[in-house]
């Protein structure tokens, strides 16, 4: 399973037909990473950190999927407002 400090943002998402599935996060006001995964049948899915950017590209069947959103690791000190972050999801039928 995924761990994290914070409660995950869960996306659910449906596939009609075989696809390639291109997700990713960011944030220019953070110095950490925004963590994204894929839950398939399979198990989860985590996608590769480079920078402030996460990002994950699969091939999926068609079906119905869930995509989770979450921060890793807690700021210190904490803030105590909200960070602003992207997050793009496309998918190309094969």
């Amino acid at each position: 399973a995924v761990a994290s400090v914070s409660p995950a943002v869960l996306v659910p998402l449906s596939i009609a037909r075989p696809s390639i599935v291109f997700i990713s996060a960011w944030s220019g006001f953070i110095d950490r990473s925004v963590r994204i995964a894929f839950r398939t049948e399979e198990g989860v899915w985590v996608g590769e950190q480079r920078g402030m950017v996460s990002a994950l590209e699969i091939e999926l069947p068609p079906g119905h999927y869930t995509l989770q959103l979450e921060e890793p690791r807690q700021l210190y000190p904490a803030l105590s407002s909200c960070v602003t972050f992207g997050f793009l999801v496309s998918a190309s039928a094969l």
